[in-house]
């Protein structure tokens, strides 16, 4: 096969290529709108939705949006005073609870910080787009290709979408804005009460918090104590490591541990006693026999016996480590100025 042969082949198959594309163009070109809801759409736009449903989901909107409002934070007031507060430190002490609403306090300012510093950004990008869209409208006035006329409203309506939707973000982002301000608030209020009723002043510093330390890990090792016999009967491997970290040996917890829960034991069941023999209508000696329970109170009394009892022992196990006993080292820690 000659060069001329050759050439003439290639035009053909290139010929067949160009006739097989144009075939497959004129059969499926009309196949992505078809086998699509758009004939669907045009019929019928919305299936359920009519300006009746619309009209109605305005109507309502407005209460709706008002009470986002009481609800655009994680927790209510109440389970972040009762709940959060405790969970993470318990009230074993002042001083970490306060820590932990200063945390959570930083936490908000920079969610709060950067929300707002966002929205300026949004609202710049507003701004610049309402310039661009200026720009276009001018640039309209003097076109003349229709084309290039129609190009430039799409550009238009493209970019008035974009201020729409930014729009819309920055509206929708108040309630949150407002929400985290709210919550500040509230743990700058919850800060002040502590600081208040724990008489503890303004200027308390790190060395303050660190002198409580001994006496809130007694409280949580014991609380631990008495949580782990009452779900099992016995103390945990972890909550024994726990106590003697701070001088405290197994069989001195596990003593005074079973000695209240005897104790509360028996004052349960001297409350059952006189609960039944008051059901009978037999005359009793004492007048509220709900207070026999062991209750909250009576919880942390035992739990505030346990700190004057141990709340030296530390120092034991500081001589096992060769350590010394004065945990604060002074050079490396925030002190308050009280001369």
């Amino acid at each position: 096969m000659d060069n001329n042969e050759s050439k003439s082949l290639m035009v053909d198959f290139k010929s067949d290529l160009a006739r097989v594309g144009n075939e497959m163009d004129s059969i499926l070109s009309d196949l992505p709108l078809s086998v699509s809801r758009i004939y669907s759409v045009i019929e019928k736009p919305f299936k359920t939705i009519d300006d009746k449903v619309i009209q109605k989901i305005k109507d309502r909107s407005k209460e709706i949006n008002d009470k986002i409002c009481n609800f655009s934070r994680q927790d209510s007031q109440t389970t972040r005073k009762l709940m959060t507060l405790q969970m993470l430190h318990t009230p074993d002490s002042s001083y970490r609870i306060l820590r932990d609403i200063l945390a959570q306090c930083e936490r908000k300012e920079q969610a709060l910080t950067e929300n707002i510093l966002k929205t300026k950004k949004t609202n710049l990008q507003i701004k610049k787009t309402q310039n661009e869209i200026t720009k276009l409208k001018d640039k309209l006035k003097e076109c003349e290709d229709p084309i290039d006329k129609e190009l430039i409203e799409i550009d238009i309506q493209t970019k008035q979408l974009n201020i729409d939707k930014k729009s819309i973000s920055v509206v929708n982002s108040l309630s949150y804005i407002e929400a985290a301000i709210k919550e500040l608030g509230f743990l700058q209020d919850c800060y002040e009460e502590i600081k208040k009723s724990k008489n503890i002043p303004d200027d308390w510093s790190e060395e303050d918090f660190e002198k409580e330390e001994i006496k809130a890990h007694i409280r949580n090792a014991f609380r631990l104590c008495i949580r782990d016999h009452i779900v099992s009967g016995r103390i945990g491997m972890g909550t024994i490591e726990y106590v003697e970290q701070f001088g405290i040996s197994p069989m001195e917890a596990v003593y005074y541990v079973k000695e209240y829960i005897n104790a509360s034991n028996l004052k349960i069941n001297k409350y059952n006693e006189l609960k039944n023999a008051k059901n009978n209508n037999i005359e009793t000696s004492i007048e509220d026999i709900d207070n026999l329970i062991p209750d909250y109170n009576d919880f942390h009394n035992f739990l505030d016996k346990m700190v004057e009892k141990f709340k030296d022992n530390y120092k034991k196990a500081c001589n096992r480590l060769g350590l010394n006993e004065d945990l604060i080292s002074a050079d490396f820690i925030n002190t308050a100025d009280r001369n």
